[in-house]
């Protein structure tokens, strides 16, 4: 967002796909006129945006401020989109090459299942079920991954109005975790029937994204599956809505039409270092992290290892010992790519100054 100069979900103009959809106002002051609230579940409403259509608004944001502050800052809070857009150029094809990202909607930084969950054990706690039982079956939960000691109890945060405090690969675990225990649990009894059906949305959501590329083959399924989930949802937790909700609505679009998930999952498995960094961090700590996290790309510059393919989709198995040896055979010599001495002397001169 940061990049297209786009104001984002807290704006009044939360998505930069859309013209009509608008936010930061209650969906009782829109009527049948021409914007919608994010909410709105009828995508023939939205009006999105085509590639010169967003490059005439960018333009528009532009000459405003030409003519007086007071005016960009009208037309910047009316069109959601700062002066400073770079990304206006058709070769970018914005916005239809944005790509809600189904990691953020749904399982981090306010996702809708972080939503979901908290309000789930909200619901839980309204019926008398102790946190010992709920912890105590989560523990006899065998998952086809690490095991993920979530403590609910200490990640719960009470009220209507706020969302499970857990990182995205935790949720992945949580979500089943709770089925299971409404099925074996909470069905018996006949409780909570309408909140397991909207669980049980958002885990078939979950099993279609970690599909991975392969999901596009079943996006028709995936859109009604979306539209029943965000029917549940606004009916259960209206206190809960958030523009998440709209960008949700666009992922089967967006799955159908680059015939791929794209997901950040594979980004941000490379914070591990900074986040090992800053957990000894005490004093200075943007400044610390800085200088350490220079050091050890300067490191790495002189890594032969340094150029290895990253995926946002789907990580493929590679079983180099099985195809090595078959180049091989063909005449061909794998080669490492390095880099140049002279480049790799000066990576490691800029080393020696960083650590004087």
């Amino acid at each position: 967002m940061i990049m297209l100069a786009v104001k984002g979900a807290g704006s009044y103009h939360p998505c930069a796909k859309c013209k009509a959809i608008r936010g930061r106002l209650p969906p009782s002051n829109f009527g049948d006129e021409y914007f919608q609230h994010y909410i709105s579940a009828d995508p023939s409403l939205w009006d999105q945006y085509t590639i010169e259509e967003f490059a005439a608004a960018c333009a528009e944001v532009k000459t405003a401020w030409t003519e007086s502050r007071a005016r960009g800052e009208e037309v910047e809070t009316s069109l959601g989109i700062s002066r400073d857009a770079c990304l206006t150029s058709p070769l970018y094809r914005v916005p239809v090459s944005v790509y809600w990202d189904p990691m953020h909607c749904l399982w981090a930084s306010g996702g809708l299942g972080q939503y979901e969950i908290n309000q789930w054990l909200r619901e839980v706690r309204r019926h008398g079920v102790p946190w010992a039982t709920l912890q105590g079956f989560a523990l006899q939960v065998k998952v086809p991954r690490p095991r993920c000691n979530v403590q609910l109890e200490q990640r719960y945060v009470g009220g209507p109005t706020f969302h499970l405090r857990a990182f995205a690969a935790e949720m992945l675990v949580i979500v089943p975790w709770l089925i299971a225990f409404g099925d074996m649990v909470l069905a018996p009894g006949g409780l909570m029937f309408a909140h397991m059906a909207c669980l049980r949305l958002l885990y078939d959501i979950q099993v279609i994204i970690m599909l991975g590329d392969a999901a596009h083959r079943i996006v028709g399924l995936l859109v009604q599956i979306v539209a029943a989930h965000h029917d549940l949802y606004l009916a259960l937790y209206p206190r809960c809505m958030k523009p998440k909700l709209h960008f949700l609505r666009h992922l089967p679009g967006l799955i159908d039409y680059f015939k791929c998930v794209l997901t950040c999952f594979s980004g941000e498995r490379h914070h591990k270092a900074s986040k090992r960094m800053a957990s000894f961090l005490y004093k200075n700590m943007a400044t610390t992290l800085l200088r350490r996290s220079s050091v050890a790309c300067l490191h790495d510059l002189v890594d032969e290892s340094l150029f290895q393919e990253v995926t946002l989709g789907a990580r493929a198995k590679r079983q180099r010992s099985r195809w090595m040896p078959l180049i091989r055979s063909l005449g061909f010599t794998p080669r490492v790519r390095s880099l140049s001495t002279e480049r790799a002397a000066g990576a490691c001169w800029q080393l020696r100054l960083v650590q004087a």
